[in-house]
């Protein structure tokens, strides 16, 4: 095992001696359960808690893209929730871990420029203009060791070696994906904004360039299968510290920007690829109500994720979703809804709910209402 930093190794010790095994596995169960269909009372619940802490010092961002034992501090401090503090409640919170690189590690591969500015993730450049893309797609696929896929695989292949000298951990900490994005994501982070005008100015290197993105997030996602250890496979993934049902959550947030039009005739076709491949989950933040009959109409899609569903019409996506058996990841409801039971009553199956606490005593007030 490497030899470890003085924070690391006690935050391991920490978990390792007050990590709840009997309740990893009923929270598992419950998640199975409810990517299945199962009605379940009450639906699973994530809570976004804050680190609090003062024995224990999260790392800047530009610190951590480098340095594997620095990125596991985090995850576990400061992740999309503070796992930290899910030791100290019994919520449906998995302790998911990755290698959080932010969103352009698949544009990275492909030569796109990656910065760090101030404490925000890794950033990446579109690669210039229209000539670029045409160099991309004439070139084989690059190798899913390139640009920040060697720290990506570096990072998992630590968690791994370090994981194996901390058996409780082991057995309760989900490796999952990292943020591989989805073919046009991707794509519009390597050619920038312009991408809006290609797709009715130059359809086809459009179609040429979502070709070699989707092939790349396939090999990669492939590569990274021995890496990973996630309990839900094949079922489903973790990811944003909650159940998803299928092999990969795809990202879409561009989506939202483009007409349901456009999606259907350039974009779907490239989505349906990887769904396909490996049974998937389409996730977008912002609203995206105009894409929601377009994405449910994906073949091989298995699952959603909303970002901010509280901006759509929750109750009528719900009807659709539950229609076809899809679950939703992230489901926000008001906080007095999920106090007062009514939220199970708006979605008694298929949704995982998602609650942002302020800080850890709202999160437990929170739960303690709602597991009563």
């Amino acid at each position: 095992m490497p030899e470890l930093s003085d924070q690391l190794r006690r935050l391991l010790d920490h978990f390792e001696t007050h990590l709840n095994l009997d309740h990893v596995e009923l929270l598992r169960a419950r998640h199975r359960a409810l990517l299945q269909g199962e009605t379940l009372d009450p639906p699973p619940l994530t809570c976004y808690v804050p680190y609090e802490g003062t024995d224990h010092t999260p790392y800047p961002v530009r610190e951590i893209i480098d340095n594997p034992q620095k990125m596991l501090v985090n995850e576990l401090l400061i992740g999309f929730t503070s796992l930290f503090h899910t030791l100290e409640r019994r919520d449906d919170t998995p302790y998911v871990i990755r290698a959080n690189l932010g969103t352009g590690i698949i544009a990275s591969m492909f030569g796109a420029k990656i910065e760090v500015l101030d404490d925000n993730p890794p950033w990446a450049y579109p690669l210039g203009d229209d000539r670029d893309i045409e160099r991309l797609v004439n070139e084989p696929l690059p190798e899913v060791t390139a640009g920040l896929g060697r720290q990506m695989f570096e990072h998992y292949t630590f968690f791994k070696e370090v994981l194996a000298g901390y058996p409780r951990c082991q057995a309760a900490f989900e490796i999952t994906l990292p943020d591989l994005q989805g073919p046009f994501d991707v794509a519009e982070i390597l050619w920038g904004s312009e991408i809006y005008l290609a797709i009715k100015l130059q359809p086809e290197l459009v179609r040429q360039l979502l070709d070699r993105t989707t092939k790349q997030i396939l090999r990669t996602a492939r590569a990274l299968k021995s890496y990973v250890s996630d309990s839900l496979q094949p079922l489903g993934n973790y990811q944003h510290a909650t159940a998803v049902k299928g092999q990969i959550l795809m990202r879409n947030d561009s989506i939202v920007l483009i007409s349901p039009e456009t999606y259907a005739e350039v974009l779907k076709p490239y989505d349906t690829q990887i769904a396909e491949e490996l049974g998937a989950a389409i996730h977008f933040c912002g609203d995206g109500y105009h894409q929601v009959d377009n994405v449910l109409s994906v073949a091989g899609l298995q699952g959603l994720d909303f970002g901010q569903p509280e901006m759509m019409d929750s109750d009528a996506i719900y009807e659709k979703t539950a229609a076809q058996g899809i679950p939703i990841a992230r489901m926000n409801v008001p906080r007095e809804q999920l106090v007062n039971g009514t939220a199970r009553e708006r979605f008694p199956k298929l949704v995982n709910f998602r609650y942002s606490a302020q800080n850890v005593a709202d999160a437990q007030q929170v739960c303690s209402a709602y597991y009563h």
